[in-house]
């Protein structure tokens, strides 16, 4: 058997190496100094702090670590957390009167607020800035899934659709569907986190269940697709061939359950205007197949709104902060 323990003494003594460049980095830049360690690389708290960052890697850093609150009422003077936003603002991240922070309204308009007040059950913030539009996207996507077996996947779905970015998901119940009983309250949940996440503005809206014949004969505007595993030659075309083709701003897929559509569901559909499409030559689950279809949309209109470059401070100081908030721009 080979012998371990040189291995383990080696070990041992790369960690008590590790240790001890830990302490090192720990003291003043005046005792290393003493000390005669004047490398840079025993010097770990002469390590650029996160505000001094310049250009494009500050501007990122400060995206990646932009917080984003939900008001439930925001009348363009004042926006109002509710006990669990203001708990995660207050409590959890300890923000103070004075600070500034983000807030969206759930319409579409983020705004640039400072706090004035701080109680962790019932925060209020002050306007200073608002950013209409914000995270947005260049067309209004509709998607109409039917809810599967297992919650979670069609839950994933929401997430996902969400952060790419979608405007209203239908849940819809097929003769086929396994689940005939679809909650929104959960999803409706997952959806703001989401939002919150991929910094958008806009919350979508999670409709009420339909059965996917009261969705279809209930109509629509701009494109419609259903993506069905028709049997035949029915004239089915890619995703992205179909949306190449479209010039307009409103499109609505459809995605059936884990038994496809019926056959009378599919014909419904199609008399309603629908055209049938295909994802590629894979077989998908079918919230695969919803986020892949979002996915497509969102790539096919690239020309989004941009972000606004945040003005942020470092986390660990408190109070207003200092820079100036620039105009929107491409990040």
């Amino acid at each position: 058997m080979r012998d371990l323990r040189h291995g383990n003494a080696y070990t041992a003594d790369l960690r008590r190496r590790s240790l001890q460049i830990n302490r090192t980095c720990a003291k003043k830049p005046e005792t290393c100094a003493k000390e005669g360690r004047t490398g840079a690389k025993n010097q770990g708290h002469l390590r650029q702090e996160p505000g001094k960052r310049k250009g494009n890697v500050r501007k990122n850093a400060d995206i990646c670590a932009m917080e984003v609150f939900y008001a439930y009422e925001a009348d363009g003077r004042f926006c109002r957390l509710d006990a669990e936003e203001s708990g995660h603002c207050c409590r959890v991240l300890r923000h103070r009167t004075g600070d500034e922070v983000h807030v969206i309204d759930g319409r579409g308009t983020m705004y640039r607020c400072r706090l004035t007040d701080d109680n962790p059950k019932g925060a209020e913030a002050e306007v200073l800035e608002a950013f209409p539009g914000w995270g947005g996207h260049p067309y209004r996507l509709t998607m109409a899934c039917c809810p599967t077996k297992n919650n979670d996947r069609f839950e994933w779905f929401v997430e996902k659709a969400t952060e790419v970015g979608v405007d209203r998901i239908v849940p819809t119940i097929g003769e086929r569907s396994e689940r005939k009983v679809y909650k929104t309250d959960r999803a409706a949940r997952i959806a703001l986190s989401a939002t919150k996440q991929s910094l958008k503005a806009r919350i979508p809206d999670i409709a009420e269940p339909l059965s996917v014949k009261d969705f279809i004969q209930k109509g629509g505007e701009g494109l419609k697709l259903i993506a069905y595993c028709f049997e035949g030659d029915t004239g089915r075309i890619s995703i992205q061939e179909a949306l190449k083709a479209y010039n307009g701003d409103d499109i609505t897929i459809l995605i059936g359950p884990e038994g496809d559509f019926s056959p009378e569901e599919a014909r419904l559909a199609i008399e309603h205007g629908y055209i049938p499409i295909h994802l590629g030559a894979s077989r998908l689950r079918t919230e695969t197949a919803a986020v892949l279809s979002a996915t497509a949309v969102y790539l096919s209109r690239p020309e989004g709104v941009s972000l606004p470059e945040p003005s942020l401070r470092d986390p660990s100081l408190k109070g207003p902060s200092k820079e100036r908030s620039g105009a929107p721009e491409n990040l």
